[in-house]
């Protein structure tokens, strides 16, 4: 590049005019063969060929191997973007030169004559080289650190989850930094297939465990305890005290944070392409950043797992206040006098709850811990409150139990929103609807909350969640309002 730098000036000095596509590419021409012969003999004298078939074959490697090849994968790397850089370079000095009158077919023959073929066969061979080995020394590594059993006690992670992504984060970036767009999207697939696979795989074994206690599986799929089996049946005797000391967090943490890890280890790479692709045309920018977006499955495959092992962990939980649960869904609102505070049966649910959950609250990181007391109010707590009104034998409410039971879910919502840090409030929506519409002196009075239209932003208006038929089922359920009332509707 400083020689045709260098050339270049020498032309306009001597003759006054710009040097000529075919005189650079003639300088490159004789550079060439000792450009090929440089990337031969690092292939050679390195026995790439041989690392490749041995890993291949082997599989496994010492720490010593493996930190020599660390150091070969950089060298590699470094020879691919000085490359890589080269031909960008080249690029730039081809597009400056052709005019606007040359035609795509004249533009594309121009351009080809600063490719060098012997160039491109060594720089191929390099690439399919170095890609098999950056595999090799990830998954050997990988491998290493999953058979780890450390624990960050602070963070409540197995030091497993850091230790992977720092080998992650290594491949990648130097896969980023080849400049090689070959080279760089076989190794963002490869760590995306890792990472729902292998570590996906990993990390739902470590569900599956024996819990701390080393006797019970308390820490995966708890639902599947209570299916008859002698485990199931001592877990099923457990009182919520016992069930919570022998719980251990720290597998839900881990898929938690993998994922977080994940989302940062795309943005960092991100931010990386931008420098490193500072030089490239755009196209190639752009190719780049779609090879990066095949690390967003892997971010969505471990969040699902973690929300599907919080799932089963929240339907386990549900039998220590089930009982509260139901006892709620028992009063009679019809009967219900005048009272001017939470009924007694929403008081032991909350009580049940909140000693249900608090174990919890010191071995689940608070992201997790949040997200399971969003799972018990999305999947266990509004569906049977809503089934009180809208279910296949839903009760009957005077005023006054209407207005109870709106005390009661405000009560509720009130208890549930101090539980998370993140709201819960959206997931009690319908309910909060379905406690407007009881409360109503009169169904007429539907239109003030604008049913039917779409509030503007900023407006009073009610974005409604149910649908014109549950309303009226709702109604319905009001013991004061006769037919002839709703008929007019």
């Amino acid at each position: 590049a400083g020689a045709m730098a260098e050339g270049e000036a020498l032309v306009r000095e001597s003759f006054e005019e710009e040097p000529s596509l075919q005189l650079l590419a003639s300088l490159y021409g004789k550079a060439a063969p000792s450009i090929a012969d440089v990337l031969g003999l690092l292939y050679a004298n390195k026995k790439i060929g041989g690392l490749v078939r041995r890993y291949r074959d082997q599989g496994q490697m010492d720490r010593a191997a493996a930190a020599e090849l660390d150091v070969l994968l950089d060298e590699v790397s470094l020879c691919l973007q000085r490359l890589e850089q080269f031909s960008w370079f080249l690029h730039r000095h081809a597009t400056a030169k052709i005019t606007g009158e040359q035609t795509a077919a004249q533009h594309a023959h121009e351009t080809q004559l600063l490719r060098n073929n012997i160039v491109e066969v060594k720089k191929a061979e390099l690439i399919s080289g170095y890609i098999p080995l950056e595999e090799s020394f990830m998954r050997n590594s990988v491998d290493k650190a999953l058979k780890g059993g450390g624990k960050d006690e602070e963070d409540k992670v197995s030091s497993l989850v850091d230790e992977v992504f720092y080998v992650l984060k290594r491949c990648t970036f130097r896969a980023l930094q080849t400049s090689s767009l070959n080279a760089m999207g076989d190794i963002i697939m490869y760590v995306n297939t890792l990472l729902v696979t292998t570590y996906k795989d990993a990390l739902e074994q470590l569900l599956s465990s024996t819990d701390r206690l080393g006797e019970l599986n308390l820490s995966g799929g708890l639902a599947n305890l209570f299916r008859g089996t002698t485990v199931g049946g001592q877990v099923a005797d457990m009182s919520r005290r016992q069930l919570g000391s022998a719980f251990d967090g720290t597998a839900y943490n881990n898929f938690q944070v993998s994922a977080g890890y994940v989302s940062k280890l795309l943005e960092a790479l991100e931010g990386e392409l931008r420098r490193v692709f500072g030089g490239a045309n755009k196209k190639d920018e752009d190719k780049a950043r779609e090879c990066l977006s095949e690390l967003k499955n892997a971010n969505q495959v471990l969040t699902k797992s973690l929300q599907d092992a919080i799932s089963r962990l929240g339907s386990v939980l549900e039998r220590f206040f089930g009982p509260q649960l139901n006892a709620f869904g028992a009063l009679d609102f019809e009967s219900v006098q005048g009272e001017y505070g939470e009924s007694q049966a929403v008081a032991e649910l909350i009580s049940s709850i909140e000693s249900t959950l608090e174990p919890f609250r010191g071995e689940l990181n608070e992201a997790n811990f949040d997200s399971l007391v969003v799972t018990i109010v999305d999947q266990i707590v509004a569906p049977s409150f809503e089934k009180l009104v809208l279910g296949r034998k839903p009760c009957s409410f005077s005023l006054s139990g209407a207005m109870q039971f709106d005390r009661d879910l405000r009560s509720l919502s009130s208890f549930l929103s101090g539980l998370a840090s993140r709201s819960v409030r959206d997931k009690l929506t319908r309910l909060s609807q379905i406690a407007i519409v009881l409360n109503l002196d009169d169904p007429s009075e539907i239109w003030e909350y604008n049913w039917g239209e779409q509030g503007a932003a900023g407006s009073a208006s009610v974005v409604w969640r149910l649908s014109g038929e549950e309303v009226k089922r709702v109604m319905e359920r009001r013991v004061d309002w006769g037919k002839e009332r709703l008929a007019g509707l």
